[in-house]
């Protein structure tokens, strides 16, 4: 969705239909950074206007403000092609697919770091609005933030769309296969168990951690050398 545009979830019902906004964002961000430095704002609308995503990011109150005046847009879980019953007939009610969130599910918010074996792994690393919600609006901002890093990086419409397409593919496989056992509490995305660029990457970030922990050591006995010679020769020298 062009930025300055917003779907209102009250009167489009299931159309979805986007109406222009453009004055009202200028007038809610000009209100929102009321006091700043202008070197400060000129600096940070900078950032902002250098592509969609860093203005989403720089942005996120409006989302919140739309969320909380007109909702996540109406529940109909059947537009998900999925039953809207329990077995035994019961209709899901709103909150039944409520679930632990991270509320701010976009691909800046991942990244790898060292679990508790010393392996590096990939995975969501921020979870400042954790909450409990409806699952779908994780995948919703997750894949707008795909499509709009793939046009961002010159990928095109054709291939953005794909790319959320592999994501919720992926996404819905993977759920599958925790169904009756215990693969979520126990999975982590490892080396070994990434494939292609990923798989790099990780090799990459394992490699100059361990270029960094070599580094820190020989600073440490470096340091402690030090200390130690001029320690030496204060005590030889003394009176």
């Amino acid at each position: 969705m062009a930025i300055g545009w917003y779907v209102d979830p009250v009167s489009s019902g299931t159309a979805m239909t986007a109406v222009p906004r453009c004055e009202w964002v200028v007038q809610q961000v000009q209100q929102h950074d009321h006091g700043k430095p202008p070197s400060k704002l000129r600096q940070q609308y900078a950032t902002e206007a250098s592509d969609v995503n860093s203005f989403y990011r720089g942005t996120a109150f409006l989302f919140w403000e739309d969320f909380v005046n007109g909702g996540w847009g109406p529940f109909d879980l059947s537009a998900l092609g999925v039953p809207t019953t329990q077995a035994d007939g019961t209709p899901l009610q709103r909150e039944s697919t409520w679930t632990w969130i991270t509320g701010d599910q976009h691909l800046s918010n991942f990244g790898a770091w060292k679990n508790r074996n010393n392996n590096v792994i990939f995975g969501v690393n921020d979870f400042d609005e954790a909450t409990i919600f409806d699952f779908q609006i994780d995948v919703w901002r997750c894949s707008v933030s795909i499509y709009d890093h793939a046009i961002s990086n010159g990928l095109g419409e054709a291939k953005a769309t794909a790319a959320v397409l592999t994501f919720t593919d992926s996404y819905l496989s993977t759920l599958q296969a925790y169904v009756g056992n215990e693969k979520a509490l126990l999975f982590e995305m490892t080396q070994r168990a990434a494939t292609g660029k990923l798989a790099d990457f990780l090799s990459k970030v394992d490699t100059l951690g361990s270029q960094h922990r070599i580094l820190t050591l020989t600073l440490t006995l470096t340091l402690n050398l030090t200390r130690w010679t001029r320690s030496a020769r204060s005590t030889a020298y003394s009176p």
